[in-house]
Parts: structure tokens; C-alpha cells; sequence
């Protein structure tokens, strides 16, 4: 399910970034006049580890697309559905040499487990390519607005997007139609909806990333893009001591104290908070483009859902998932012409009408239930999924998240919230640095 997507259930590589600059030439992600994918030989097989489970709906979808490429191409692709430790199995094959032609998960990990050690393989000639019988390269149908996430420090793609997620504060819209066309702007206007409607928050508070999401998106929101990372990054953990940041952290204690979580939030275990929204015990949820494929079951026929936009926030965070292919992969081409395959219209159409998600052509419409996500991540702004601080090594989980669950729970205050912080990630990186 892609709940395994988000940091609490995503392998993180060991490693400790250095700050890596994203931002993209156009001529990073086309490729330039001379790049092009090499000629695989017929009946080649080439190897390929993915993130899904086999029995996934994007699983589905993929299958389809390899039986299909190997009826036109003649190329075998042997498939291990490693699930989302693709790439916890992938860091100790990169260093043998032993690796697979292909893998797939989301940018921020690929970054982490394969560009940050130089084992990634660029991708600007798959950029270049054609979509068979569509007439338009690689790069022309995606990854469009996606290009900074999916590029390394010289703005060349190590990654092929074929999903975007986002994030959205999900309710049914047949209990509260109204919000459809006047959702809150202000954080103060979503404190008085949620005081006028007597509604509840849905939070699996024993799940550190959820807690977390709801102060990154308010320090997003007061500080700007890029921002909470930069805090994160500072060595002595002071930075969190700093004025700018006391509103935000101010917005989300009164959120803890004021009884604003449903009951169970933080003495539940996940997934019971989420499914309890769904059925109608909670009226919002803060979660990842995922949340209707995993709460489906859970919700009544007539559920509609509809997600707002966290308040105040100028851009809205994303990640995409896509394809990779290790630098020393024995079957580059092969595995650079079946992404190309992939990338037509006919094959990612599923991911859409069968797996429920969003994809990176713009000219596939999202699924209804992600409707308002799509609108979001079409006319925000995007920058980088819990704003960048996958890329920090294991410093979420062993420093950020922790200190959330007691603070998202009411135990500490804003102020023990940044001391304690402080501490820790003052420690984290004498440790790592």
C-alpha cells in the first residue's frame, strides 16, 4: 500500500548528504543533440527490481507493460517485486557490482541510496527518446513542473517520473459540500472551521511522520519553501531558537492542546485513526495522495473525496516515483528503451484507472478521488516532499520524529519542543558530521 511510501516505512540510505543543488537546465532533462539510447540486442533479458508487491495495483499495470514490450521488442524482463526495501537490498549490490538493469521508487531515496555515491545512471538519452507511436520525446510528455526533483548536482535526470504524490488535508465533501468552494486560507480560518463544526483531526500519532507532517507544513507555510530543511541541517540545532519559527510551532501546540485530535490519536495503532476518518468518526486527515487507495474499504459508498490545500502555503509539496538505472547495470539500453516503452499514454493510463494515482503526464486526468491533489500540484509551486529532509540520512527518525509524537500529543510544549530538538539534533550531527 503506499502508506510504505512516506519516511516511517521508507529504507533510508546510511548515508549523510551534502547539500545537493536541483535546480534543472532544460538541456539537463532533454539531453543534448548527441545523446541518444543505445541499441539492446534482440532477446536480451534485462533484470528488474521493483518497489512494488506483486499483488499491487501498479504491479498489475506493470506486468501489462512488460508483456506488451516484449511482444514488440523481443526483450525479456525478469522481474523481483522486492516491495518498498528495493533499495535497502540495492546499497550492498552497488558496491559489489552485482546490480539490477532497472529499479523504481520515489526521487528523494534514489537521490539518497544511488546519486549521492555517483551509481546512478543519466538518464538524459532516455529524455531524448521517442514515445513509440506517439511522435514526442521522453521529456515532452513528463516530467514537466517534476524536473528539479528528479535531476543531480550538474542538472542531469537520474530518474524517469512516471507518478506524482502530494499532499492534501482530505474530508468528505458530501458531509461538508460547502468547503468545496471556500476552503480555510489562513491558519486562523481553519482553526474557526474547525471550531464552528466541532470537527475533529484524524492522526495516527504512532506513526513519527504523521505527527511530524502537520509542523512541517505549518513551518512551510511561515518560513517558505526549503526552509525547514535548512533548520534541520543546522549543526547546533540552535536555528530552531529562532523567532521566525516560534508562530509556526505556536500554531501546531494549539492544534495539540486545544483538543482539536480525535480520540485515539495517539494511543491507537496505525492504521485504526485513518479508517476511523473514513467511516465517518473524524472529519480530516492530513495525509499523502495515497490515503483513498489505503481508507477505501473503511469509507461508506457515498464518501466523496476531497482534500484542501494546508493553509497558507505558497507551494505544495511533492515527490514523484519513477525509474533508475545503476550506473553499472549490465543492460543499460534495454532497460533505458522499456522506460521509454513505458512512458507511452496506454501503459500509464492504469496507473490512474487501476492503481488510483496520480501520473505525470498532464494529459492523463487524475483520479476523481485526487482531484483536488492533481489542481494543487498543477497550479502550485512544487518543492520537495517533507520538505526535503529524506535527503538528511536517518536524522528524521532518529531526531525529528521522535520529539514530534510527544509534542503533537500535548506532553511538551513549544518551547520544550525546540530545546529538547535542539539537543538532539546538536548530538545527530557531532555524530555524523
Amino acid at each position: 500500500m503506499m502508506r510504505r511510501l512516506v519516511s516511517h516505512r521508507l529504507p533510508r540510505a546510511m548515508v549523510i548528504l551534502a547539500a545537493v543543488a536541483v535546480t534543472a537546465s532544460a538541456c539537463g532533462i532533454e539531453g543534448t543533440k548527441n545523446s541518444k539510447v543505445g541499441t539492446p540486442e534482440p532477446g536480451e533479458t534485462i533484470t528488474y527490481w521493483s518497489m512494488w508487491e506483486e499483488n499491487e495495483p501498479q504491479a498489475t499495470v506493470i506486468k501489462e507493460a512488460i508483456t506488451a514490450f516484449t511482444k514488440e521488442t523481443a526483450i525479456q524482463v525478469k522481474v523481483e517485486w522486492q516491495g518498498r526495501k528495493v533499495l535497502q537490498k540495492l546499497t550492498p549490490a552497488l558496491r559489489s557490482g552485482d546490480v539490477p538493469d532497472l529499479v523504481d521508487q520515489d526521487g528523494n531515496s534514489v537521490r539518497g541510496a544511488m546519486v549521492a555515491n555517483g551509481q546512478h545512471h543519466d538518464l538524459s538519452a532516455v529524455m531524448s527518446a521517442q514515445v513509440p507511436g506517439e511522435g514526442k520525446t521522453v521529456a515532452e510528455v513528463g516530467p514537466g513542473r517534476y524536473r528539479d526533483l528528479i535531476t543531480d548536482s550538474a542538472g542531469k535526470p537520474f530518474l524517469v517520473p512516471y507518478e506524482a504524490l502530494g499532499y492534501g488535508i482530505f474530508y468528505n465533501g458530501a458531509k461538508h459540500p460547502e468547503l468545496a468552494a471556500a476552503s480555510p486560507a489562513t491558519w486562523d480560518d481553519f482553526i474557526a472551521m474547525l471550531d464552528s463544526r466541532k470537527a475533529k483531526v484524524a492522526l495516527d500519532g504512532d506513526i513519527g511522520s504523521y505527527a511530524a507532517l502537520w509542523t512541517v507544513h505549518a513551518l512551510g507555510a511561515e518560513l517558505g519553501p526549503g526552509k525547514v530543511r535548512e533548520l534541520a541541517a543546522d549543526k547546533t540545532g540552535g536555528a530552531w531558537s529562532g523567532p521566525q519559527v516560534r508562530p509556526a510551532l505556536e500554531r501546531i501546540e494549539k492544534l495539540a492542546k486545544g483538543g482539536y485530535f480525535a480520540p485515539g490519536s495517539f494511543g491507537s495503532k496505525f492504521p485504526a485513526m485513518q479508517e476511523k476518518w473514513a467511516a465517518g468518526q473524524a472529519d480530516f486527515l492530513l495525509m499523502g495522495s495515497w490515503a483513498p487507495s489505503e481508507t477505501q474499504k473503511s469509507a461508506p459508498q457515498d464518501f466523496q473525496y476531497r482534500a484542501l490545500p494546508f493553509p497558507g502555503m505558497s507551494a505544495v509539496q511533492a515527490a514523484v516515483i519513477g525509474f533508475a538505472v545503476p550506473k553499472r547495470a549490465a543492460h543499460p539500453a534495454a532497460a533505458e528503451r522499456f522506460i521509454a516503452s513505458f512512458m507511452k499514454k496506454e501503459r500509464m493510463q492504469g496507473l490512474a484507472t487501476v492503481a488510483l494515482n496520480i501520473t505525470t503526464r498532464p494529459d492523463i486526468p487524475a483520479p476523481e478521488q485526487l482531484a483536488d491533489i492533481a489542481r494543487q500540484l498543477t497550479n502550485k509551486p512544487v518543492t520537495p516532499f517533507y520538505e526535503g529532509l529524506d535527503t538528511l540520512g536517518t536524522y528524521p527518525i532518529e531526531v525529528f520524529e521522535p520529539v514530534h509524537t510527544e509534542f503533537l500529543s500535548g506532553k511538551i510544549t513549544a518551547a520544550e519542543f525546540v530545546t529538547r530538538l535542539g539537543e538532539k539534533q546538536a548530538e545527530f550531527w557531532k555524530k555524523n558530521s
